[in-house]
């Protein structure tokens, strides 16, 4: 039998329609997964650096911690749980934080550790959320309005962290000065 146009492209059509193709479309529940977490994270920016993390976390099922790095936690521990509305984790990281920071190298080793671990908090804030929205409402669209509303951020927080670090580091030059003026 010889192979005429027609037979061509009806062999080309069923072999393109037997190899899925390498990006195939996300399914309904992924496309929900996906829009529940931003509402719930609220910034477009950060939905890749969250998605990695939740994956990692919760690759047994239930977020377990897992070293997952956040500048932001870094540099704002405390503050940066307290403006993602973790606010027992920062409640317990400003005490234990403050704490340590009168050993040595504690505030530094207390920087590196929130800066690895605070993404988990925020992680299994979602989560714990996610499971009470589910059971409250069917509606998908109910859902999603309902993360947005517990989810999010406080943007005062920022000012907030700002003032406060502002006024530790004014206290702590006020501190340096007097002792290096007592020496003359």
């Amino acid at each position: 039998m010889s192979e005429t146009p027609e037979n061509e492209a009806l062999e080309a059509e069923k072999t393109a329609s037997e190899v899925p193709s390498e990006e195939a479309a996300p399914s309904e529940q992924e496309l929900y997964e996906t829009r529940l977490m931003e509402a719930f994270i609220q910034k477009p920016s950060k939905m890749e650096y969250y998605q990695a993390a939740y994956d990692k976390m919760t690759a047994t099922g239930t977020p377990n911690l897992k070293w997952h790095w956040s500048w932001w936690g870094f540099f704002g521990g405390w503050a940066f749980l307290l403006y993602r509305k973790a606010y027992l984790p920062a409640l317990v990281t400003f005490i234990v934080s403050t704490i340590l920071s009168f050993l040595p190298f504690g505030g530094i080793a207390t920087m590196i550790v929130l800066g690895g671990i605070t993404p988990y908090f925020v992680i299994k804030r979602y989560a714990n959320l996610k499971i009470q929205v589910e059971n409250r409402y069917e509606d998908p669209e109910k859902r999603i309005d309902a993360m947005r509303e517990v989810g999010g951020f406080h943007t005062w927080v920022a000012w907030a962290g700002l003032i406060y670090y502002a006024f530790v580091i004014l206290m702590l030059l006020t501190f340096a000065f007097n002792g290096a003026m007592t020496h003359y």
